[in-house]
């Protein structure tokens, strides 16, 4: 089966292991998706210079048809690789999922990076079946989006949540 890559960006010191929730998704029956994790990439090409490795890492974002932020107390704060990363997914027009680690299905202002609280992206909840779900109807609206010309962060209803029995955090 031909898994369609997405880009998983993070705090590499701080947030490995919610991207191993990923992984752990990845690994279930006929699951259509494979996470990249750049920060191995980051990790290996550690002496090289910051653009060899922003070159790198955008060759990898490249290869992948969406691009996932996890959203953690640390991500607003960690501005070096990962910012960069977001820009250069938002410059790419890149569909892009935020998915909060701490449940909350909307933009969290105090933890999502300044540049995802004004570009087209949708901010949902950190859960196997909300993220399956977005990955696998994203791409189509942020197209969508686009072409109707609504730049704005977006987030999925209440009852969405509530038919996949997902406790949140209320906003």
């Amino acid at each position: 089966m031909n898994k369609q890559n997405v880009y998983v960006a993070f705090d590499g010191k701080n947030d490995i292991k919610e991207f191993a929730n990923f992984e752990e998704w990845e690994k279930t029956e006929n699951y259509p998706f494979h996470f990249i994790n750049g920060m191995e990439v980051a990790l290996r090409l550690d002496k090289e210079s910051d653009e060899v490795l922003k070159k790198k890492l955008g060759e990898l974002i490249d290869s992948c048809a969406i691009f996932v932020v996890l959203v953690t107390k640390t991500t607003k704060s960690f501005r070096r690789f990962v910012k960069w990363q977001v820009e250069y997914a938002i410059e790419k027009g890149m569909p892009i999922i935020v998915s909060n680690t701490n449940l909350i299905r909307s933009v969290d202002y105090d933890r999502c990076p300044m540049k995802l609280k004004k570009a087209l992206s949708l901010h949902i909840a950190n859960n196997q079946e909300i993220v399956s779900y977005a990955l696998l109807n994203w791409p189509a609206s942020h197209q969508d989006h686009l072409q109707n010309e609504r730049i704005q962060t977006f987030r999925y209803e209440k009852e969405l949540y509530d038919f996949y029995h997902i406790k949140t955090s209320p906003f």
